[in-house]
């Protein structure tokens, strides 16, 4: 393919109070080998109260839209879509790196892949003499997206065990490491792991405002995979192995803070739960948190009167729970050949316990499902969308 055959793509980076972290982020989007000619760059500002706008100002390399208050996410990624002149857009972070070939490598996805309607790229170590945390290698393990599963010949079963099949299949077939496919079908695509093809997320009117808030974030990323997938029923979504984001490693970064990853999870329940109800689709309900705290209640309790000093085998208990309930980390660290898997099982625990709690939380806030469709409406009429664009 010749230079001026390729498709020309906008990357698009919405940005909240990144001053320290967008320059290396736009460095490396500058030095990909992707022709120059061929792409651009839009810097969407959220609102940011620190340095970042100065610091995009310096640069000559881009497009710059300012939002007039920190609206969220989808306002923000609204008005890049508005702005881009591309066919491909490319969702970007400020505070990861994109390897040199990341754009070229999306390309050649779309190429080789049959019918795509978006491609994501993965999520990998930043290099071997930074510092990486159990939290990293737990987000860079689940960065490629859960694989597509064919429910065919299982309509008779019933839905709450057809539903706990398909949530089987999807974490034993998941894979990263050593995968053969390199390009695998995935349901969805998350954050700046992700591309889609324009004209499709113009004909469904991008990100819906009310799947996200500001300085929270939300759940905008799966609904918008959701609608595309509805409107557009013989397209798919692929991982391209290939094409690699480098996470960066500050131990100060939420992305790879424990605690703010897994209370991402519980602040996000409201837009998960109305993301749900907007599509009148049943919350996911993971099996394994409450049967865990079940039987840990009902181990103790029988101790407690039966036989006390039993109850020093509780913490044993405590620690093998997990790792037999989410078995597929034990199979995937003996593929891989990496031992911190291990430690995943506990961390999918509280993950999923974060996800129910926060869709509680959700249920509690909207109350009944009619109720809540209704607020859901209002909250995106009254989004606003003013932007300034230089």
């Amino acid at each position: 393919m010749d230079q001026q055959s390729k498709p020309f793509i906008s990357v698009l980076l919405p940005v909240y109070n990144g001053a320290a972290t967008i320059g290396t982020a736009l460095d490396s989007l500058v030095a990909q080998d992707y022709p120059a000619d061929r792409y651009e760059v839009i810097v969407v500002n959220d609102g940011s109260t620190d340095d970042t706008a100065r610091v995009v100002a310096e640069r000559q390399d881009l497009r710059y839209i300012e939002l007039p208050r920190n609206m969220g996410i989808s306002p923000a990624l609204n008005a890049g879509l508005d702005a881009a002149r591309g066919e491909i857009l490319v969702i970007f972070n400020d505070d990861c790196l994109a390897a040199p070939d990341y754009l070229s490598e999306l390309v050649l996805g779309y190429q080789r892949v049959d019918k795509p309607l978006g491609i994501g790229g993965v999520i990998v170590k930043r290099a071997a003499d930074k510092v990486k945390g159990a939290t990293a290698n737990y987000v860079e393990a689940i960065s490629v997206g859960n694989p597509t599963v064919d429910e065919s010949g299982l309509d008779f079963l019933p839905p709450v065990v057809r539903r706990f099949y398909v949530y089987l299949k999807i974490n034993y077939t998941s894979r990263k490491d050593g995968q053969q496919d390199q390009y695998p079908e995935v349901v969805e695509m998350y954050g700046a792991n992700s591309s889609f093809l324009i004209s499709e997320l113009r004909q469904i009117g991008g990100w819906d405002t009310s799947m996200s808030a500001p300085a929270v974030g939300g759940i905008e990323d799966r609904d918008v995979c959701f609608r595309l997938r509805k409107r557009f029923p013989d397209r798919h979504f692929y991982s391209a192995s290939p094409a690699h984001i480098i996470l960066d490693q500050d131990i100060n970064d939420s992305a790879v803070s424990f605690k703010s990853h897994m209370l991402r999870q519980y602040r996000r329940g409201p837009f998960n739960y109305a993301f749900h109800v907007k599509h009148g689709l049943v919350p996911p309900l993971f099996p394994f948190p409450p049967l865990i705290l079940c039987t840990l209640l009902a181990y103790s309790v029988a101790v407690a009167v039966l036989q006390p000093v039993l109850l020093f085998f509780l913490p044993l208990l405590l620690v093998l729970l997990p790792q037999v309930c989410y078995g597929w980390w034990i199979k995937r660290a003996i593929v891989a050949r990496r031992s911190v898997y291990l430690l995943f099982p506990y961390f999918q625990w509280v993950e999923e316990t974060m996800v129910l709690v926060g869709l509680l939380r959700g249920y509690l806030r909207f109350g009944r499902m009619a109720r809540a469709a209704e607020t859901i409406a209002k909250e995106s009429a009254d989004q606003p969308s003013e932007v300034d664009v230089i």
